[in-house]
């Protein structure tokens, strides 16, 4: 299970988000990749990201989830746990 953020330099909801989903993701042993939009259009086109903050988790490099915009620690940890479990990871 890999997880991606898509976020951007001047985001308050991303740079609010970011340290919640670092922590949840190494708590959890999963890996985390932040994209910033100005830094990987490519990557936002391609996965049709048109608001951010997206949180997506990939499994075998395909989207199986995604989340737009902020959400509390305590239901993005146990959303991700669930996934993992799910995803035998």
């Amino acid at each position: 299970m890999k997880i991606v953020m898509f976020s951007g330099n001047n985001c308050h909801g991303c740079n609010n988000l970011q340290p919640i989903l670092e922590d949840v993701c190494n708590k959890i042993g999963a890996d985390l990749t932040v994209l910033k939009r100005e830094e990987n259009p490519v990557e936002f086109g391609r996965h049709n990201i048109m608001s951010i903050p997206v949180t997506m988790v990939f499994k075998n490099d395909k989207p199986y989830w995604s989340y737009t915009g902020s959400i509390s620690k305590a239901e993005l940890t146990s959303k991700l746990v669930h996934l993992k479990e799910k995803l035998g990871e």
